[in-house]
């Protein structure tokens, strides 16, 4: 059997209608395709963090508490940056800060 991938449900029919082969959509594999791609969209907007308010909270702390810090940790995060580029296990993901 051979699959034909094409986008949307309205182009797979066109696509079957014009080969002249009837379609036939089971609602299990479109149910599941849904549930997969809304997993995938979960993910990308971080919903896939159960933890979120624990890290929240310490960013909350650092922002109140030890602001004194602040420059410090971003020092150390540029040369934590630095070192993986220079190893070769990260992109370019310099973010511009304010301080």
């Amino acid at each position: 059997m051979r699959m034909l991938r094409v986008r949307g449900p309205s182009a797979s029919h066109e696509a079957a209608a014009d080969a002249g082969i009837p379609i036939h959509i089971d609602g299990a594999r479109l149910f599941n395709a849904a549930v997969e791609q809304a997993t995938a969209y979960r993910r990308m907007v971080g919903g896939a963090m159960r933890q979120a308010g624990v890290i929240a909270a310490a960013g909350i702390v650092a922002l109140e508490r030890m602001v004194e810090r602040l420059a410090d940790d971003h020092r150390r995060a540029r040369d934590a940056s630095a070192y993986r580029r220079h190893r070769g296990r990260g992109g370019d993901h310099r973010v511009p800060i304010g301080l």
